[in-house]
């Protein structure tokens, strides 16, 4: 009965939310002409999930189906640790923790076996090829590219490991020492500092001394593109790869 008032405190929260968020939308800024030239070349500051990477569900049910440490992984839960899940669970469900702050809890309670499968699970990922193209294209042109993600940095850094994603997570491509990632803080969720806060784009350009008009920023979701334009960055809405291809070429001026 308890968990059965969890999940559905957990299901009116998310539906809250989700309705008051299409109820305060604001229309994004759209740019309809060239505000570059090539002899002032913004930074391409990326976001990583579903606008670089996808899920691969095939190499996440070839995890889960070989991992050979489940019963360690139960033997070695609590119901504290449990109960700080349902915790990030809630949490994730309005927009907040990823798979940082459950590998994280894991790690807390001494569960190492949970959070390397969590690591794993999070970092299933394949490239969007049509991205992976626009990213090599833009730095042949000359575009120093960076990252700006929600994701954790113990799991970003489990990332650059993987085979699959290294001709485009790499230090030619990429300055990867100025990528913007989050430092999860799972006793104190509202410490965190992550998009679409303000904080986290500021945090960014003061980390780079950059000006918000020297970068063009790339997100998949409204609210982050939109915390972005009220920082004063340039910034565009990911749907696909060749809707951004004329977005670009618009907003750089350039043939791509």
């Amino acid at each position: 009965m308890y968990l059965k008032k969890i999940v559905l405190v957990l299901l009116l929260s998310f539906a809250f939310y989700y309705c008051m968020q299409k109820m305060t939308v604001q229309p994004l800024k759209t740019y309809t002409q060239a505000h570059f030239d090539t002899t002032r070349k913004p930074i391409v500051l990326w976001d990583i999930h579903h606008v670089i990477l996808q899920k691969d569900y095939r190499a996440l049910a070839h995890i889960l189906w070989c991992c050979d440490t489940k019963k360690k992984i139960v033997r070695n839960s609590s119901w504290a640790m449990v109960k700080d899940m349902l915790v990030g669970l809630y949490d994730m469900c309005l927009g907040g923790s990823t798979a940082e702050v459950f590998a994280t809890i894991a790690r807390t309670y001494g569960n190492k076996d949970f959070a390397d499968l969590v690591t794993q699970l999070a970092n299933s990922q394949s490239l969007i090829p049509e991205t992976a193209l626009l990213i090599h294209d833009l730095h042949a042109q000359g575009y120093r590219q960076h990252i700006g993600s929600n994701i954790g940095a113990t799991i970003f850094e489990n990332l650059l490991t993987k085979p699959q994603v290294q001709t485009i997570f790499n230090a030619n491509i990429f300055e990867l020492n100025a990528s913007q990632l989050v430092t999860y803080y799972p006793d104190g969720i509202h410490a965190t500092i992550k998009k679409p806060q303000h904080a986290f784009y500021y945090a960014y350009l003061e980390k780079n001394n950059l000006t918000a008009q020297q970068v063009v920023f790339i997100d998949d979701k409204y609210e982050n593109v939109l915390a972005a334009q009220q920082c004063g960055m340039y910034a565009l809405q990911f749907k696909n790869a060749s809707q951004l291809r004329a977005d670009l070429r618009i907003l750089l001026g350039l043939t791509l």
